[in-house]
């Protein structure tokens, strides 16, 4: 196979999200074969996607590795640097994530992605102030942007600013009906203040949108659990576990409930 064609093949993988093996192989032999042996061009973008592979097949130490060679090679490469933060974020690196966070918004102050990840991280370490001045901006700059609405919206849940949580929420489901992530904190949200028919609505409804997916059941179930009904939640939370057999909440969750309805009976055997 010609140089050329390596490249469009793993390239074409990579878009489609097929194959992270075989990408990730196809990307090494088309680099081992470069002639002058140093990465350039072309050769720089392959080392991004490879970076992105090594992610996606869970070796983090070789992601990173990559990603720094993209950004020796280009010091205003921002993508890496976001995906470098991004996992600086996930392995606790936190100052060095807001580092080249703060890096990417000097190179293109008016771009949405390194602040909406940067307050993300200030609402992790709970600088709530900073974080949602972030999160504002992004909007001002974006004013359709969905996920800086829900990060926003999440805040302000924390906050106890539920009025201006549920306004948020809206907002996104209206810029996106189908959305499931909005649909899923606004239900959350209405059950914490007791709006039961307004929250179980919402759950059904991501469940219906996506049946194959288990967090709208585990918020149910939570919420079934929580107000006595003990038969919905297992149910739920058996559906749960024929999805993803190795959920450790769903299996920590029946388990509770199992315990007390055996504690129950035993009570009942007493009497």
């Amino acid at each position: 196979m010609k140089q050329e064609s390596k490249y469009y093949t793993a390239q074409t993988l990579y878009k489609k999200g097929q194959y992270p093996s075989e990408v990730k192989y196809t990307i090494e032999q088309y680099l081992k074969e470069r002639v002058n042996g140093i990465p350039v061009g072309i050769d720089a973008k392959l080392i991004f996607i490879l970076a992105k592979v090594n992610l996606r097949l869970k070796d983090e130490k070789e992601a990173e590795k990559l990603f720094k060679i993209c950004i020796k090679l280009d010091k205003n490469d921002i993508r890496a640097m976001l995906e470098l933060g991004k996992l600086y974020v996930k392995q606790g690196k936190e100052a060095e994530a807001e580092k080249l966070f703060q890096e990417y918004m000097s190179l293109d102050p008016n771009n949405i992605h390194a602040r909406l990840e940067l307050g993300k991280l200030y609402a992790k370490q709970g600088k709530e102030t900073e974080a949602e001045k972030l999160f504002k901006e992004v909007i001002e700059l974006a004013p359709k942007d969905l996920p800086s609405r829900l990060e926003l919206g999440r805040l302000y849940v924390k906050q106890g600013k539920e009025a201006e949580a549920e306004k948020l929420f809206k907002e996104y489901m209206v810029l996106d009906p189908k959305n499931l992530h909005a649909r899923l904190e606004l239900g959350k949200l209405y059950a914490k203040q007791g709006k039961d028919a307004e929250a179980e609505k919402l759950f059904q409804e991501y469940m219906t949108i996506d049946p194959n997916n288990v967090h709208a059941r585990l918020e149910l179930a939570i919420f079934y659990k929580i107000r006595g009904k003990k038969e919905k939640s297992k149910q739920l939370l058996i559906e749960c576990l024929q999805i993803n057999p190795n959920d450790e909440f769903a299996i920590d969750q029946l388990n509770k409930i199992q315990a007390e309805e055996e504690t129950e009976n035993y009570i009942s055997d007493i009497e």
